[in-house]
């Protein structure tokens, strides 16, 4: 029996049942609660898809993404408008499922 051939069905399997365990509703809690970002949130995604965040200014400007954005693995979109902004942090790096910035 070939048990390499078997390890990367095993492999593949696992990786095509992977559900992203942070939700919107994660999101916008955190956001609301350490940010004081109250209104100025728009999160959505299906089952099993990747996250897409929206970030709006609702009087709370932001001088830096939240660190808390970087540990959303499942980002696939994040779009931040009417903030002060300068930089983007090499923990970008860490959303491997980001396509829109």
């Amino acid at each position: 029996m070939n048990y390499h051939f078997v390890f990367k069905l095993l492999i593949i399997s696992l990786l095509n049942s992977v559900t992203f365990a942070i939700t919107c509703n994660d999101v916008t809690t955190n956001l609301k609660e350490k940010y004081n970002l109250e209104d100025g949130i728009i999160c959505g995604e299906a089952k099993n898809e990747p996250i897409s965040l929206e970030i709006y200014n609702n009087g709370q400007e932001l001088t830096e993404i939240p660190s808390y954005i970087f540990s959303i693995t499942s980002l696939k979109e994040l779009t931040i408008v009417n903030h002060k902004i300068e930089s983007i942090p090499s923990q970008i790096k860490k959303l491997k499922n980001l396509e829109t910035l």
